[in-house]
């Protein structure tokens, strides 16, 4: 679990400094004012590779990449990372875990690894690239690095491979789309370990109405779904079909059980879910998450899904902590508040979006 997380340089953040980091860390703010960025730079430091960084761009719909692209254009797919565009900048995190133990990222453009590709056309121009490095120092004191560079042919991008700094990590961008494939994996894994049984109860617990069994079925040659048996259908259906709240419900706390001793990231985590169910989902998120030694930072833009964690936070508010985040003269910073005070708020109805 998180202790404390820092970072310079990124995105809308120049600096950030938190400490004392919760089970449950809950994230507000004004649109615009750093959450997301916030749920981003924690991804990127856990991750530190390449690909993590190109994942994240997707989500934010960066994706446009010209083959054979010239400098400027390979720098435009990673200058946002950089606050206020400076890729001239270092962007760097550190973590802290429960344990003291700490993992370290630095990001930056390596004039020493300059590359001139071969142009496979006689016409195109001839541009020098920077490759972005990844320079790392994982939780046990391993350093590395990585680069995202461009193949030599020029022909698209070369992104180097390597593990993750030690936390499992799950990320939920507000704009994620949920995957079948990876829910019947998650269960197919879980089952496999002979902790799907948690899972099951807890959704059958809260829609048992709707749903007495889940199991997983591979119908098609292009992967499994997560199927639940309806009391009034005579044929079990995909979880996704029952509803869309129910399956987002499903994969988060999937995730809190598969990502066990991990970190698990949610943008919006009030998207899709009925209010009068949130009580009880955040009951669950709590139980799960220190029964599997996982940690939450979730965002939200929403009163209600506030609201329904007091009856929670009244019985546990050393678990939690709010983080506001908060935009002045274009760069952002996140206040956190305490358990008990987010608790007492929270009481008193105050505006704590």
């Amino acid at each position: 679990m998180l202790q404390s997380f820092k970072a310079q340089n990124f995105r809308c953040f120049q600096e950030l400094d938190l400490t004392d980091l919760r089970r449950i860390n809950i994230v507000v703010g004004k649109n615009a004012s750093g959450k997301t960025a916030l749920l981003e730079a924690i991804r990127l430091a856990l991750g530190a590779t390449p690909s993590v960084a190109v994942s994240l761009n997707q989500y934010r719909g960066i994706t446009f990449f010209p083959v054979p692209p010239n400098r400027e254009q390979f720098e435009a797919q990673w200058n946002s990372y950089f606050f206020k565009f400076d890729s001239e900048s270092i962007v760097s995190t550190e973590c802290k875990d429960s344990d003291g133990h700490t993992a370290n990222l630095r990001m930056y453009y390596d004039k020493e690894r300059a590359i001139t590709p071969i142009q496979q056309q006689q016409t195109a121009l001839i541009t020098t690239i920077l490759p972005l490095c990844f320079e790392r120092v994982d939780f046990s004191g391993q350093a590395s690095k990585l680069y995202a560079s461009i193949h030599p042919q020029g022909q698209g991008l070369n992104l180097e491979a390597g593990v993750e700094l030690g936390l499992a990590t799950e990320f939920f961008a507000s704009s994620w789309f949920l995957n079948p494939a990876q829910n019947a994996q998650w269960f197919s894994q879980l089952s496999l370990d002979n902790r799907e049984k948690e899972l099951v109860e807890a959704v059958r617990s809260e829609f048992g109405p709707l749903i007495s069994d889940l199991s997983v079925l591979a119908l098609n040659p292009y992967g499994g779904s997560v199927y639940a048996t309806v009391p009034f259908l005579t044929s079990k259906i995909p979880l996704s079909l029952v509803s869309s709240g129910i399956n987002k419900f499903f994969t988060i706390l999937a995730a809190l059980l598969f990502r066990r001793g991990g970190v698990v990231l949610v943008d919006e985590i009030e998207n899709g879910l009925y209010f009068e169910r949130m009580p009880a989902f955040w009951k669950t998120i709590l139980r799960l998450a220190k029964q599997y030694n996982t940690q939450v930072f979730a965002s939200t833009h929403s009163n209600e899904c506030l609201q329904s964690l007091l009856p929670t936070i009244k019985e546990h508010e050393d678990d939690f902590t709010l983080l506001r985040a908060e935009r002045n003269n274009g760069t952002s910073s996140i206040i956190p508040v305490k358990g008990q005070f987010f608790e007492s708020g929270l009481e008193q109805q105050f505006e704590l979006r």
